[in-house]
């Protein structure tokens, strides 16, 4: 009896374990696995096609862009065909038939790189006194952004036009420009300051204007509009141009004659709103006379500034 209870004791523990052993040997369910894309972002060129490879997953696969007229896209043997139509940016969705779903982000350009007028700019001024320049995008995909690596040169973009500034002192700036598809251009700008208030082309702008004025740190007096009092004397040895108006003046001294040439015993006595000299040492030069008029040009350091002028009078008062 003991012997039976024994026997029938160890089946109760055998016969669950042979069960369970038959289970394991029931076909399993088969993982498929889960649809996945080669690449996450792509940039496809205006006209040309570039290939993804979709790794199998549900089958089935089916693919729709988010916007057509940016780009468009078919899929065979697991092949994602894209292609580019117009600038811009979209999505691809691709989805299988297990409901997976994956999404590409599609750059489309139109060229491979940015061009521009220049790429290396040389800009020359007055001592403290910005000057500016523009530079022509010639190709680029748009949407342009720029940026300087110096404050000695400011820079901006508008459309595809680049203004570039030197805010006045001496330096080397290297520009980037980025255009919507990240490509890249870079314009090297040499800023240098000097003493020579104007260039040549400015001096024959000078002598050609034959307009009666007063010029002096961007101020400009003309004779037939200006309600100052215009000076035109000899004031002691020395020759007075310039005007006066209440608090406000310009006068210009300088010996000698009114002939073309460098003038000596130049000096200035100036004020306005914004900048006031009193009889300051000044360079000053008669680059013009036609027999009835003078021109002449005036410059002189104040801090870390050229300030300078000119004008266009007449000979005798």
């Amino acid at each position: 009896m003991k012997t039976k209870n024994k026997l029938f004791a160890l089946l109760s523990v055998i016969l669950p374990l042979a069960i369970t052993g038959c289970d394991n040997d029931a076909p399993s369910t088969i993982e498929i696995p889960e649809m996945t894309i080669s690449e996450n972002e792509i940039k496809v060129k205006i006209g040309n096609d570039v290939n993804v490879d979709v790794i199998p997953g549900g089958g089935e696969y089916k693919v729709f862009s988010l916007n057509e007229e940016i780009a468009k896209a078919q899929l065979a043997n697991n092949k994602l065909t894209v292609q580019g139509i117009t600038i811009g940016k979209t999505s691809l969705i691709i989805s299988d038939n297990d409901n997976c779903y994956e999404r590409l982000a599609v750059m489309v350009y139109q060229y491979d790189a940015i061009k521009v007028e220049q790429q290396e700019v040389a800009l020359k001024f007055p001592l403290g006194n910005p000057k500016q320049a523009t530079i022509n995008i010639l190709e680029g995909n748009g949407n342009y952004t720029i940026s300087s690596d110096n404050k000695v040169v400011e820079a901006s973009v508008i459309g595809s036009i680049i203004t570039i500034k030197a805010i006045g002192k001496n330096g080397v700036a290297n520009l980037t420009v980025t255009d919507a598809s990240g490509f890249q251009a870079f314009i090297r700008v040499q800023a240098e300051a000097s003493m020579i208030p104007y260039d040549e082309a400015e001096l024959e702008d000078i002598k050609t204007d034959q307009t009666l004025r007063y010029v002096f740190d961007g101020e400009v007096k003309k004779n037939a509009s200006t309600s100052s009092s215009l000076l035109n004397k000899k004031e002691g040895d020395l020759n007075l141009y310039g005007w006066d108006y209440y608090n406000y003046h310009l006068k210009i001294y300088f010996a000698g004659d009114k002939e073309i040439g460098e003038k000596s015993e130049s000096k200035l006595t100036q004020k306005n709103s914004s900048s006031s000299f009193s009889n300051e040492p000044i360079k000053f030069e008669i680059i013009k006379n036609d027999g009835t008029k003078i021109w002449a040009t005036y410059s002189v350091v104040k801090g870390e500034k050229l300030y300078f002028g000119h004008f266009c009078q007449q000979i005798n008062p």
